[in-house]
C-alpha cells in the first residue's frame, strides 16, 4: 500500500464542517489501520550450528614384544647352551679316555711291529748285500774280461788328444777324462790313461805360461796361475817362469 495519503479533491460540498470531520475521521480511521497492520515477518536468521568434535578415535592395542626381547626366551637360550657346553665336556672326556686306551695300544702294537720289521730288514738287507756283492763281483770280473782292454785304451787316446790340443797338467787331463762335462770315463780307465801317457808337461806348462804373458799378466801372477787353476806341479810352474824370457 502507498504510504502516501489518496489524494481527495475537495469539492463544494465538502465545505460542510460535518463533511470536513468526516473527512478527518476517515483519514485517521486510514492512518490507524495502516498502524495496526501486520508487518513482514523478517526473515528468521539461522543461529550457527556448532561443530561438533569427531568422536575419540579407538586406541590401538600395545604391540606386543618380539620373541628375542622376551626374558624367558633368553633363560630358554642360556639352559640350551649350558647343555651344549656340559655334554661336550663329557664327551671330550671319554674321548681323551679312549684316545690314551687306545695309545696305548698303537704303542705296543708299534713296538713289536717295529721289533719283527727291524729283523726282517736287517735280515733282508744282509741277504740283499751279500746278492748285490756277488753279483758285483760278477759282473766286474765279466767286464774285464769284455771291455777293460778297449776302455783302457780309449781313455788313452783321449788323453793324447787333451795334451796336444791343450797342453794340460797330469792333474788337469786326469779331471777332463772323470768329469761329467768332459769324458766322464771311470777313475780306473782315466788313471790308466794317465800313467801310460808320454808327456812333457814341464813343456805344457811352459806353453800355457806364454800364452798369459802374451795377455800382460806378470810372472808372478802367471806362476800363481799355473800352480793353482792349472794345477802344474810347483817344479813345472817354476820352470815354466824361469823359461819366458
Amino acid at each position: 500500500m502507498n504510504d502516501k495519503e489518496p489524494y481527495v479533491p475537495i469539492t463544494e460540498d465538502m465545505a460542510d464542517n460535518d463533511l470536513l470531520e468526516e473527512y478527518e475521521a476517515q483519514l485517521a480511521a486510514q492512518k490507524q489501520a495502516r498502524t495496526t497492520a501486520p508487518q513482514p515477518a523478517e526473515p528468521a536468521v539461522e543461529e550457527p550450528i556448532a561443530p561438533v568434535a569427531p568422536a575419540a578415535a579407538p586406541q590401538a592395542p600395545e604391540p606386543k614384544k618380539p620373541v628375542y626381547k622376551q626374558w624367558w626366551f633368553w633363560c630358554i637360550i642360556a639352559v640350551v647352551i649350558v647343555g651344549i657346553i656340559i655334554a661336550v665336556v663329557v664327551v671330550a672326556k671319554k674321548g681323551k679316555k679312549v684316545e690314551q686306551s687306545t695309545s696305548l695300544s698303537t704303542s705296543a702294537t708299534t713296538q713289536t711291529t717295529t721289533e719283527s720289521t727291524s729283523a726282517a730288514t736287517q735280515t733282508t738287507e744282509q741277504t740283499t748285500t751279500e746278492s748285490t756283492t756277488a753279483s758285483t763281483t760278477k759282473a766286474a770280473t765279466t767286464e774285464d774280461e769284455d771291455s777293460k782292454e778297449s776302455r783302457f785304451n780309449y781313455a788313452l787316446e783321449k788323453a793324447k788328444a787333451l795334451n796336444s790340443l791343450m797342453h794340460l797338467s797330469k792333474q788337469g787331463i786326469y779331471n777332463e777324462l772323470v768329469s761329467k762335462n768332459g769324458e766322464g770315463l771311470k777313475a780306473d780307465a782315466a788313471q790308466y790313461a794317465i800313467d801310460h801317457l808320454k808327456a812333457n808337461y814341464k813343456a805344457n806348462a811352459l806353453f800355457t805360461a806364454k800364452e798369459y804373458a802374451a795377455e800382460g799378466v806378470d810372472e808372478d801372477a802367471i806362476y800363481e796361475k799355473l800352480l793353482n787353476e792349472d794345477l802344474f806341479t810347483d817344479e813345472e810352474s817354476q820352470y815354466a817362469v824361469d823359461h819366458l824370457g
